[in-house]
């Protein structure tokens, strides 16, 4: 059974969404979120109709099939106890989990679900036209389009444009469901690369580059990401203004938390050297 290899001293920014953490488990949660969401009463806190709720209870189903799929042969960084790779979609389940779980609308947890199935799957050679009947949503394929570092135009597609990050972060910026959905997804990301600081060894440090990898996520959530968020929230309103302040605020928490561990660790590794 795969099982996050957890520690005392675990930061709580850094918590598995469940636990075990393993892909069954997540799905298994992920599932039953769904389940109370879509029955809960008949307007949410976020003002969503009970109807369209159920809409998307199906939807979201589909959409978990369709990434299980997809992203059956992949591999996340983090191990189980028996020392293999956790399956990708630990990720997937995981920020999609906290989504729900933050009072989240059910395209932006479809998004969260297939965020990276444009960079990471035989899907980013398909046609928008293509994406459309796959997603069933012109908007899905649009915020999987803005998500993605692969810039697809129909006339051209297969061919892609690289995005630079001030680009990437200038469209991303532009529509409040992308921003939401990436703020997601990054956190859970910046909270695993906690776990792995805290609970690798200084050998398993070195050969993944996690400091490395740590302090990109870190300064580009720094960087980029939290000031468009601080942008948004200075132009938004009602319940889209409610979640970009909790994920906002959830991810300069876990931001700080990560900075902090990685010094730890540098200051490790230094005395072991």
């Amino acid at each position: 059974m795969l099982k996050f290899n957890s520690s005392e001293s675990l930061h709580p920014a850094f918590a598995p969404p469940c636990e075990p953490y393993t892909a069954e488990q997540l799905e298994q949660e992920f599932i039953a979120e769904v389940g109370r969401w879509s029955d809960g009463p008949i307007w949410d806190e976020c003002g969503e109709e009970l109807p369209l709720r159920m809409f998307f209870r199906d939807r979201i189903k589909r959409i978990l099939r369709l990434v299980k799929s997809e992203h059956q042969d992949q591999t996340r960084w983090e191990t189980g106890l028996d020392g293999q790779p956790l399956p990708y979609t630990v990720h997937l389940l995981g920020a999609a989990l906290r989504a729900l779980r933050g009072g989240e609308e059910g395209l932006v947890v479809c998004g969260v679900l297939t965020h990276d199935l444009l960079e990471d799957t035989r899907l980013r050679h398909l046609s928008e036209s293509v994406l459309n009947q796959i997603f069933r949503s012109d908007e899905l394929t649009y915020l999987n389009q803005l998500l993605s570092k692969v810039h697809f135009d129909e006339q051209v597609y297969g061919a892609g444009e690289q995005y630079t990050d001030t680009a990437y972060y200038s469209d991303l910026g532009a529509d409040v469901k992308a921003l939401r959905i990436k703020g997601w997804e990054r956190q859970d990301n910046l909270a695993s690369f906690g776990r792995l600081l805290t609970s690798l060894s200084p050998q398993k440090l070195r050969e993944r580059r996690v400091l490395v990898r740590s302090e990109h996520n870190a300064n580009d959530t720094l960087g980029h990401l939290l000031p468009l968020f601080r942008s948004a929230i200075d132009h938004t309103s009602g319940k889209d203004l409610k979640l970009l302040i909790k994920i906002k605020a959830d991810l300069t928490e876990t931001t700080r938390a990560l900075i902090s561990q990685i010094g730890l660790t540098r200051l490790d590794l230094t005395n072991i050297s």
